[in-house]
């Protein structure tokens, strides 16, 4: 890979304030999340995610005497990124600045054929509790604006994403798939729900915090066909209509 930049430095105090501009071409992902320790991040848990990236990064901070970064200081964004990973690839850009010893993200992406199973587990399931990423499988395309908090360790913090999401989950399957067992075991108690298969899972969801707003969702499967809009609630206030 290859790693170009151009860095200004200029007193501020007594310290530095600087700002740099990056670009990156196909480089080892893990080895440039290494990187986020120089930057202040210092407890950021080296995530999953395996691949190679491009990107051109846009940094803002201040630079202590002795060399260090300022914990907290750091604002990133990045342009035109891209990762080949999970069987795939992920274009993107978004923004980190720090807020409350926390991190608030903002970010616009486009998925491209990645494993959804290893998409789910890489970003711990952001924050999804009713369903593990075991639990389905298939290859995911989506276009998604989302914005939240991500904790000190790059965690996201529960119920504070919020965003538009349009989805197509092609050739899958849904095991033990709690959010859909739940919903239509009571209307056909004798079908099995607990193993199915599906050409196409296609929706547009609107998300904040921990409701998900259904605007349509269409599943094609082994067990049944149908639609389905409305509220779907991580915690507490399901309000799904289904045909």
């Amino acid at each position: 890979g290859e790693i170009t930049f151009n860095t200004q430095i200029v007193p501020k105090n007594d310290a530095f304030a600087f700002t740099s501009n990056t670009q990156i071409s196909n480089i080892n992902l893990e080895q440039f999340i290494s990187t986020f320790d120089y930057f202040g991040i210092k407890k950021l848990e080296k995530q999953k995610i395996k691949g190679r990236f491009s990107s051109i990064i846009n940094l803002k901070g201040t630079l202590l005497r002795q060399g260090n970064i300022a914990e907290n200081s750091i604002n990133i964004e990045l342009k035109k990124g891209m990762i080949k990973t999970m069987d795939g690839t992920i274009d993107f850009d978004g923004k980190l600045i720090p807020k409350n010893n926390k991190y608030n993200f903002s970010s616009n992406a486009k998925i491209n054929r990645v494993a959804i199973e290893q998409f789910l587990e890489t970003f711990d399931n952001f924050g999804i509790t009713s369903f593990q990423p075991k639990n389905i499988h298939g290859q995911l395309n989506a276009k998604a604006s989302v914005n939240g908090f991500l904790e000190a360790n790059g965690k996201f913090v529960p119920n504070s994403i919020a965003g538009e999401t349009a989805i197509d989950i092609t050739n899958g399957s849904l095991e033990d798939f709690e959010p859909i067992k739940n919903v239509w075991r009571y209307i056909f108690p004798f079908r099995d729900f607990k193993n199915i298969t599906f050409s196409s899972i296609t929706g547009n969801l609107k998300i904040n915090g921990d409701k998900v707003n259904v605007v349509d969702f269409k599943v094609n499967s082994n067990v049944m066909n149908f639609d389905m809009n409305g509220i779907y609630a991580l915690k507490t206030g399901t309000n799904l209509a289904l045909t």
